[in-house]
């Protein structure tokens, strides 16, 4: 007869959810010696979650890994490969990594049981396995005989056991190109596929999700160069499933192009992520051949840092990138990075009927003239549904007032504009020059603002006394040469437990040294920040020049 007072399954299903929503590894851990009932329900939850929670211990981490490791050859109690959703392989490699110097981790890939999956990376016969003070792991090699077993493991219990499995992402840093389709004939869950170097994705690869990975749908690299990088990246997509990838990014350096970008048009029907980093000239000028992708609602732009577009784009390619990006009616969240023509595409698209942004972002833009400055301000203004906005300009022109980064006092129609976006809760000018006076404007306007970041030439206590009449804000950061006093910060975060402004966290970067507060000082604000507000404080002094310049030769000798 069942205990009256034990828990019902579906409860301590949901109990064991909720807590690897959270992360919590630690509860979910001892739920599973509770008793066996429930150890099949927490362990489940727990291997489910991302080994990117665990990078912190790297102890448990490695005893997660050799567990799942050990489940694929059925020397476990349970069949954990089965409960992985986001095999991530990077995170095994650089576990295996740490076991080079970390004798805790090393001790785990090293005791009976592993010796078909580890590989030495010196090979001596005569060298003792368990000697686990002379084994060094070769930790690339040995991550692939691992996920092997375990990609081969996923697909045998599901089809001999009618098991269900969770594997839906795979992320690794190297996965050689004969290896990757192998495995991906396995993972029939797959959505996801995460890669370090996206010159592994070839014709074979496209072939193999397309008919084994039918829920295939997110795609990111963190760089793509080859010689015909541009090419191949086209080829793969349209050997896809047509209208099946509903996210794409390239994170870093890459070498994509016309072919690449136009090739994405084969999935205009289910883009909704397309996220472009560090793209050449080449490819900006080739933003024109997405036409067709308007049903994205995140959309970001980065021209490369160090190669950026320095001639103008020419009106008629800026017009068809921004008919182009205005037809994205769905579109919520808009970033450009070092696209320095920025402000002359956004001057169309944020005043075209239908664009409704929650959030967007302006880094490194470049200064056209008064008249599209003041135009796309004026435009900004208009996108009311704004929540979250990033601001961020660069110098160009030494003898140019207005390219001395962004100086909110010459540039009016913007600070009135920002006072229009009455729902934004996050504002970030923490790359401008910000006076008392905006702040003022933005005190009166910005009712619902929780997080604000500025900076600014000289920040005072009058700049406080300003501040602590924003009523919703919860995070607040200063860049600027500030001189607030010890009795001003103090007023200041007394003010805010008084107004119930509970888990506040506040960062001054830039504090004058000759304004520094004493250790006890320092610490009575961080206590009171942590214990009453139940938030956190944080103001790092610069150093003088002459200071690191000592640093340096105490170093040196």
């Amino acid at each position: 007869m069942a205990d009256p007072l034990a828990l019902p399954q579906d409860i301590i299903l949901l109990i064991c959810q909720e807590l690897a929503a959270c992360r919590d590894f630690a509860t979910l851990f001892r739920c599973a010696l509770v008793s066996h009932r429930v150890a099949g329900i927490a362990l489940e939850q727990l291997y489910r979650i991302d080994g990117e929670s665990f990078r912190e211990n790297k102890t448990p981490t490695a005893r997660l890994w050799r567990s799942i490791i050990l489940s694929s050859v059925g020397k476990t109690a349970y069949p954990y490969c089965t409960y992985i959703r986001a095999l991530s392989l990077g995170d095994l490699e650089e576990s295996l990594e740490d076991a080079r110097t970390n004798k805790d981790v090393r001790r785990f890939y090293l005791e009976p049981g592993m010796e078909d999956f580890i590989v030495p990376k010196y090979n001596n016969p005569a060298q003792d396995y368990l000697n686990t003070r002379s084994v060094t792991i070769h930790a690339v090699d040995s991550m692939l005989k691992c996920a092997d077993s375990i990609t081969k493991s996923i697909k045998t219990l599901a089809e001999d056991n009618e098991k269900t499995v969770a594997l839906a992402h795979l992320e690794a840093y190297y996965i050689p190109h004969n290896i990757l389709p192998v495995w991906l004939t396995r993972l029939d869950t797959l959505t996801s596929l995460r890669l370090r170097d996206g010159s592994v994705l070839t014709l074979e690869t496209a072939n193999v999700l397309a008919k084994h990975c039918p829920k295939f749908s997110d795609l990111t690299c963190y760089y793509y160069q080859s010689g015909n990088a541009d090419e191949d990246m086209a080829a793969f997509l349209q050997a896809l499933r047509p209208n099946s990838l509903q996210r794409f990014e390239i994170i870093s350096k890459s070498d994509i192009a016309q072919n690449t970008l136009g090739a994405l048009n084969f999935h205009a029907g289910s883009l909704k992520t397309l996220i472009l980093g560090s793209l050449t000239p080449l490819a900006i000028r080739n933003l024109n051949a997405l036409p067709q992708c308007t049903k994205l609602e995140c959309l970001v732009i980065e021209n490369d840092l160090h190669h950026q577009l320095q001639r103008p784009l020419d009106d008629k390619l800026v017009k068809e990138i921004a008919t182009w990006i205005g037809n994205c009616k769905s579109l919520r969240d808009l970033t450009f990075r070092h696209v320095l023509d920025s402000l002359r595409i956004l001057q169309d698209v944020l005043t075209t009927p239908g664009i409704h942004l929650s959030s967007l972002v302006i880094q490194g833009f470049r200064y056209i003239s008064l008249a599209v400055n003041t135009a796309t301000w004026i435009a900004l203004g208009k996108q009311n549904s704004l929540e979250s906005l990033t601001l961020e300009s660069i110098a160009v022109e030494e003898d140019n007032p207005q390219m001395d980064g962004l100086i909110l006092e010459l540039q009016p129609p913007l600070t009135e504009s920002i006072c229009l976006l009455t729902s934004l809760t996050y504002l970030d000018l923490m790359q401008a020059q910000v006076s008392a006076e905006e702040i003022r404007q933005f005190s009166y306007a910005l009712s619902n603002l929780e997080d604000f970041a500025f900076g600014g030439e000289l920040a005072d206590d009058s700049v406080l006394e300003i501040l602590s009449s924003f009523p919703a804000l919860k995070a607040l950061s200063i860049n600027a040469n500030s001189v607030f006093t010890w009795d001003g910060l103090r007023d200041y975060a007394l003010g805010l437990n008084s107004s119930g402004h509970k888990g506040f966290k506040m960062e001054i970067i830039g504090q004058s040294t000759e304004f520094r507060f004493t250790n006890e000082q320092e610490e009575w604000l961080k206590d009171y920040f942590i214990y009453t507000l139940g938030g956190q404080f944080s103001m790092p002094y610069p150093h003088p020049p002459e200071e690191d310049h000592e640093e340096d030769s105490s170093e040196s000798d």
